[in-house]
Parts: C-alpha cells; sequence; structure tokens
C-alpha cells in the first residue's frame, strides 16, 4: 500500500480503539428512576448512583449490602444542596455514592435511607439495583 494510504488508516484505527476504551471506562448514571432496575457494567465502569436527600432531617443513604469483590465502594459518598434552595436552611439536596466495578459476576446493591442514630428502626425507603459486571 502506498504511504498515504497507511497514514490515514492508522489514524482511523487508533480513534476507533480510543473511541471504544472510553465507551467501556466512562460512568454509567443512575438515580431514584433506575430503582428495582438491573444496570450492566464493564470492569473497570463506575456507577454512580445520585438519590435525593436531606441530611439536616438526620436522614441519610447507607450501603445496607453490595458484594465489594465485584462492586467496590469509591470513598465516602458526597453531598450537595441543591443549588436553587442554598440560601434555605434545612433545605434537601443530592447525595451519591460512586461503585467502581472490580470483577465479574452478578450483585445486589442495596441503600437505605435511615437515622444512623435509630439502628434498630427500618429504613424509611430503600433502593435496589441488580449489577451484572463482565
Amino acid at each position: 500500500m502506498p504511504k498515504k494510504t497507511l497514514l490515514p488508516l492508522f489514524l482511523f484505527s487508533l480513534l476507533t480503539g480510543l473511541l471504544l476504551a472510553g465507551c467501556q471506562a466512562g460512568e454509567i448514571k443512575a438515580g431514584l428512576t433506575e430503582n428495582g432496575d438491573t444496570i450492566e457494567l464493564q470492569t473497570g465502569q463506575v456507577l454512580v448512583i445520585s438519590l435525593d436527600s436531606n441530611p439536616t432531617t438526620g436522614y441519610s443513604w447507607t450501603v445496607i449490602h453490595v458484594d465489594p469483590a465485584i462492586l467496590a465502594q469509591q470513598g465516602e459518598p458526597e453531598y450537595q444542596q441543591t443549588p436553587s434552595q442554598e440560601t434555605l436552611v434545612g433545605a434537601g439536596g443530592t447525595e451519591t455514592y460512586r461503585f467502581k466495578a472490580v470483577g465479574t459476576g452478578q450483585t445486589i446493591l442495596t441503600l437505605g435511607y435511615w437515622r444512623s442514630f435509630e439502628p434498630d428502626v427500618a429504613p424509611i425507603n430503600t433502593y435496589t439495583l441488580q449489577v451484572n459486571i463482565q
């Protein structure tokens, strides 16, 4: 093949490979509408779950169940107050968890919305996902 043909072919192959790698390594976002759903991930992808929360009431989301050999929590959850309500005392916001797909298999991820100082009281809400990792 002439050299003029090889360079575009090489660049096309390189860009295609980078795009495919980016698709597998990205973040998959989930929220309240995905509660009860099944999520498919590739090893290395990060599952980002954002749920309404209001810690001023004492309630927050807590991981109840997950297999950490398959889906590992990445750091502590982050809370952000709703921007339009930042000046309102006691206003709610969003709590965000990140989990990295570290192994292949299946796990049930369950979060509970409860007060940590009331360990014997059931959560007032639960969030569950079936997570399949290839």
